[in-house]
């Protein structure tokens, strides 16, 4: 065999002397790598043989690459929480395969509880491992131990086997935390473990091919009940996730892929293979699965179409995904082997034009299953990725950017500038986040009274956590200097007071979030008493008297999506043909034309002409109509209402042309309950109907009625506007005394904006609608993040003495703070070996490194990083300090602030 190459590479071999290849004494086993003989097992022995000359060049030697034998531990851990730092292993098993999927003979699996030096707390509801349980077991260090003990038994006297750890999620959760318990616990760790594989990876970023249905998560419960249609017993137990991950591995797919799916792991002492290496390690007498061969096998799992797709059904009792697995979703890579494709649909493209001739056909033709077609325009729900959204306080920052915040802060120092008579001074943003938060903590108390009472000295009638966050002066000063419109704004337009700040805002709404197919449009009410020339009254609403908004939702979340004030009868005229009901519709639901979303509006907003409007921007309506909107023959009169009996109803359909001469067919349905009720729509059929329990004082008890379909989507689907009120009625911002109107709008756009953050953070977080935190929770998670380490004194005393108790010397200092223009906060020190990023100002004065420095902790209401420190073992200490060591030796610097600068003469 000539190496390859150039002509003139090739004879420059030719002429090369002969080498005598080599093998090791130890194994005897030839390599070669790089243009020198070296065994693969690292021994240095090397004798002369017989052997024929092995090639040159960088090629590798096939035979070297099979020499390499490869076992599976197929492990999964227990723990009491996700930290890897502050948090132990309760629970241990493992399995060993060779390279067949054969389970290892000789050693059997391994199985271990472990006693851990901190109780069990909230974990138990997980794993149902009590304290009870683990009281007379060993410790992680005998067990660990053990364990590589195991370990190298399925190894035996061969030193060219490699050790593979295979675990679900291993390579973000359990490798690195079995790597940090045994540094901390002082367990040596098996030289030959060498790769991981984490199948997790694999089966969430692999394109399942049109027709095989993906599931809605992948936890391991699920893709064990994806692969065999059997439910995982014992899920979140350590045996029972290692049978259930030894099924998923040896799955033909993933198996037959297995070796590139081999990666490094982090504390590997080899040097880094490469990819083309990885590649080639196999083993002797392996038999791999070919694509034909994989095919064949999982036929069986994946085209049996009905058990498939029942399989495949998301569970309503699922909350979260797995533990500790990031929700960031990445591009597809690979797919499936098998593919297949739903009935009656040959590809996406015509699946799609399916969908739009559905969309497309009368209501009279619909089929029941038809009534609300699922159209494909665009991803729902948040549109960016769930790990920003995560918490309250960073839906917020999502919602309320940098640059609408400095927008506002601008404004207003351009409007306190030209104040007359003012001694202004230039506000920051922190200084309007001061200004909210305290507004928010007085709207959280649902306080009556002004700031004159806040801020007072008097102790029965002040505030003590705004007096924390700035003076009476200060908030007074902003406040009359708050502004959101350039100073030169014509003041006899309303819309310019706030058209920069909600233009802005709205748009963001609209960018963070994709509603669903239904829509919700309805009138809200700012309460106003003062002197307003557009001012309303609005029976119904419970404020009464205020300035009138219309509000754009979507239906089941109440996430508003766009807003328009009312400004009285001249404002906002584009058309004398059109109404100006029709015309604030079509304004409102601008941004979603040519989505096929169904709008439903109430009585006020329904007609004719709106259903014509809005058809030629390809959006449906559905809503009550006035009888005096209808044609006259249809019209209902109360003498023709009381001869019908309750639940009757009749349903109408009509056909309309466009100004593009496109036909539109409307359905109108009239249904008695106690009053007549007339339903106009252009969504769907309305005529299928359903039934309903009402109460009946003839029958003194709950009667069953026939009610039409459309009435019950209308039911279903109309109050988003009133969801999202009634949420925010809980904690409204309010300043009595305001002279200026745009402000309590101001104070409605910040209130609806929390109101959406706190949509993005719950659909994010999974959370079900029932556990929605309102608006007061919302804004007390809010003040306790910003205004926590100021509001609330800081508690300087020590816990309970035990074991653990922390030493009269170790006592909290403030050393640093933040002020303008700087910033001499340190990095905390537990935050920073757990691998988050959080400042410090304050020190434990008993803890000193070498250079003199004090360790900074985090000491806030929310969390208190100082005292979790102390509680630690002696152990767990030490290698906290040792990772901020090692994290932190360029950024620490001396204590105290920093030196002045010298002025110059």
């Amino acid at each position: 065999m000539t190496p390859s190459g150039s002509p003139k590479v090739a004879e420059a071999a030719a002429k090369t002397k002969p080498r005598k290849p080599s093998k090791c004494s130890a194994c005897g086993l030839v390599g070669h790598r790089k243009n020198s003989l070296d065994c693969p097992c690292k021994h240095q022995n090397l004798t002369p043989t017989d052997v024929p000359n092995p090639p040159r060049g960088n090629q590798v030697l096939a035979s070297v690459a099979t020499i390499i034998k490869v076992i599976y531990i197929i492990y999964d851990i227990e723990t009491t929480g996700f930290s890897k730092i502050l948090n132990e292993i309760i629970e241990l098993y493992a399995i060993g395969l060779d390279n067949k999927g054969d389970e290892l003979a000789g050693t059997g699996p391994f199985y271990s509880l472990v006693k851990p030096r901190q109780g069990v707390s909230d974990s138990v509801a997980i794993h149902g491992i009590t304290d009870a349980k683990l009281r007379n077991e060993s410790d992680f260090k005998t067990v660990g131990n053990a364990f590589m003990t195991w370990i190298k038994k399925n190894i035996g006297n061969d030193p060219c086997t490699k050790v593979c750890l295979v675990a679900y999620n291993g390579k973000s959760f359990d490798n690195p935390f079995l790597l940090e318990q045994c540094q901390i616990h002082r367990v040596e760790i098996c030289p030959n473990i060498t790769f991981q594989i984490d199948p997790y990876l694999w089966v969430k970023h692999q394109d399942y091919p049109y027709g095989i249905i993906r599931p809605h998560n992948f936890k391991l419960a699920t893709m064990y009940k994806y692969i065999t249609g059997k439910d995982l017993d014992g899920a979140h137990q350590a045996m029972a996730d290692v049978e259930a991950l030894v099924n998923i591995f040896k799955h033909p797919p993933i198996w037959s892929k297995r070796k590139t799916l081999l990666t490094r792991l982090e504390w590997s002492k080899e040097s880094p293979v490469s990819q083309e290496e990885a590649l080639t390690v196999v083993a002797e007498d392996e038999t791999c699965w070919a694509p034909e061969e994989a095919l064949a096998e999982s036929a069986g799992s994946f085209m049996e179409a009905d058990e498939r797709y029942q399989l495949a059904e998301p569970d309503p009792t699922d909350k979260d995904d797995e533990e500790g697995i990031p929700q960031q979703t990445l591009p597809p890579k690979e797919g499936w082997i098998t593919s297949t494709t739903f009935e009656g649909v040959d590809s996406p493209t015509k699946f799609e034009e399916k969908r739009r001739t559905i969309i497309q056909s009368p209501p009279a033709t619909r089929t029941k299953d038809q009534d609300e077609p699922s159209i494909p325009f665009g991803r729902k729900g948040i549109q960016h990725a769930p790990g920003s959204l995560n918490s309250v306080p960073k839906a917020f920052n999502s919602v309320f950017t940098q640059r609408i915040m400095s927008n506002v802060v601008k404004r207003t120092n351009e409007y306190g500038s030209a104040l007359k008579g003012a001694d202004w001074k230039d506000v920051t943003r922190d200084d309007l986040m001061d200004t909210l938060s305290v507004l928010w903590i007085a709207s959280c108390q649902r306080r009556r009274d002004g700031p004159s009472a806040w801020f007072s000295e008097d102790p029965l009638i002040n505030c003590p956590p705004i007096r924390r966050i700035m003076t009476g002066r200060k908030f007074a000063r902003i406040m009359r200097g708050l502004h959101i419109a350039p100073v030169d704004a014509d003041p006899a337009d309303p819309n310019q007071k706030l058209q920069e700040f909600s233009g802005a805002l709205l748009e963001r709404f609209r960018d963070l979030y994709e509603p669903e197919q239904q829509l919700s449009l309805d009138e809200s009410l700012i309460r106003a008493f003062g002197r307003i020339g557009f001012k309303v009254r609005v029976v119904t609403k419970a404020a009464r008297y205020g300035i009138k908004l219309y509000v754009l939702t979507e239906s089941t979340s109440g996430y508003v999506l766009n807003v328009e004030m009312y400004t009285g009868g001249a404002g906002h005229i584009q058309s004398e043909e059109l109404k100006k009901t029709t015309q604030v519709v079509k304004r409102l639901c601008n941004p979603y034309n040519g989505s096929y979303r169904t709008v439903y509006v109430d009585r006020f907003y329904t007609s004719i002409e709106v259903i014509k409007e809005l058809h030629e921007s390809d959006l449906f309506v559905t809503g009550t109509v006035m009888a005096n909107r209808i044609p006259k023959h249809l019209r209902w009169t109360n003498k023709y209402a009381r001869d019908k009996p309750r639940g009757y109803h009749e349903c109408h359909v009509y056909t309309f042309e466009d100004s593009k001469g496109q036909t539109i067919v409307i359905g109108l349905t009239i249904w008695k309950d106690r009053k007549p009720v007339i339903v106009l729509t252009s969504d769907g059929d309305c005529r299928p109907t359903g039934s309903c329990k009402r109460r009946s004082k003839a029958e003194r008890g709950i009667i069953d009625l026939n009610r039409p379909e459309i009435v019950r989507r209308y039911n279903e689907y109309m109050g988003g506007v009133d969801f999202a009120d009634q949420r925010r009625l809980h904690a409204e911002t309010r300043l009595h005394g305001l002279r200026r109107w745009w402000i309590r709008i101001f104070f409605y756009y910040v209130d609806v904006g929390i109101e959406n953050a706190g949509i993005l953070y719950c659909a994010a977080k999974k959370i079900p609608r029932k556990e929605w935190p309102n608006l007061l929770e919302l804004k007390k998670q809010l003040v306790y993040h910003f205004m926590g380490s100021r509001i609330f004194a800081v508690e300087h005393g020590l816990p309970p003495a035990d074991e653990n108790s922390i030493l009269p010397a170790h006592h909290i200092e403030k050393r640093y703070a933040q002020k303008k223009g700087r910033d001499s906060r340190r990095k905390c020190t537990l935050c920073l070996a757990n691998g988050k990023y959080s400042k410090a100002g304050s020190v434990c004065a008993g803890c000193e490194l070498g250079n003199g420095c004090c360790l900074p902790f985090c000491v806030e209401v929310d969390r208190n990083c100082w005292r979790l420190f102390h509680q630690m073992p002696l152990a767990q200490r030490e290698r906290v300090v040792e990772i901020y060591e090692a994290g932190q030796a360029s950024f620490l610097g001396r204590l105290g602030p920093p030196a002045t600068k010298k002025r110059r003469k």
